[in-house]
C-alpha cells in the first residue's frame, strides 16, 4: 500500500512537471511565431501569437513583451482604449524600465488623442521622474528598444523634454 502511494506521487508529480514545460514550450513557441509574423508584416496573425502567450500563463518576461506586442497592435488599429488598457497592465507588473518608458510613451500619445488632461499631467510627472539622468557633456542621453512587433524605439532625454521615435520617426515629445 505504501509502494502505490508513493508511485501515485512520483506519477503526478512527473505529470505536473511534464505539462508545465508543455505550456513553458508552447509559449516560447508561440512568442517565436508572433515574433516572426510581425517581421513578414502580419500584424495580425502575430497579434494571435502574441494573445496565446498570454493564454498560456507564460514567464513573466515573455508575457511582459507579448503584452507590449498587443499595445502596439491595439494602437496600431485604432483601438486606444484596448491599447491604454494593455499598456497600463504592462506597466504594473513591467520589470524592465525601457518597456515601461515607451509604454508611458504610448498612454500619453492616447490621452492627447482622448483629451485627458489629467491623465496627460500624471504621465508627463511620471516619464519626467522615471529616470534620473545626468548630462556630462553632451546634450542628450539616447536608449533604444526593440519590440516584438519588429518596431525599432528611440528615447532621446533632454534636459527639459524627452522624444520618442519609432523606426527613427517622431513618434512623441513629453516636456518636463
Amino acid at each position: 500500500m505504501k509502494k502505490l502511494f508513493h508511485i501515485t506521487n512520483l506519477v503526478f508529480i512527473c505529470t505536473v512537471l511534464f505539462i508545465g514545460n508543455v505550456y513553458s514550450s508552447n509559449a516560447s513557441k508561440s512568442f517565436n511565431e508572433g515574433v516572426r509574423a510581425a517581421r513578414t508584416g502580419n500584424i495580425d496573425v502575430a497579434y494571435m501569437y502574441f494573445s496565446d502567450v498570454l493564454r498560456n500563463n507564460s514567464e513573466p518576461k515573455l508575457a511582459q513583451e507579448a503584452l507590449f506586442a498587443i499595445g502596439e497592435y491595439y494602437f496600431c488599429t485604432n483601438a486606444y482604449n484596448y491599447s491604454y488598457t494593455a499598456f497600463k497592465d504592462l506597466i504594473f507588473d513591467c520589470d524592465n524600465d525601457l518597456t515601461k518608458l515607451f509604454a508611458l510613451a504610448y498612454q500619453f500619445e492616447i490621452a492627447k488623442k482622448d483629451n485627458m488632461k489629467a491623465r496627460l499631467k500624471e504621465i508627463e510627472k511620471e516619464i519626467a521622474t522615471f529616470q534620473k539622468i545626468t548630462f556630462l557633456f553632451r546634450d542628450f542621453k539616447e536608449h533604444t528598444y526593440e519590440s516584438p512587433m519588429n518596431k525599432r524605439y528611440k528615447a532621446k532625454h533632454f534636459i527639459d523634454k524627452i522624444e520618442f521615435y519609432i523606426d527613427e520617426i517622431f513618434f512623441s515629445e513629453v516636456p518636463y
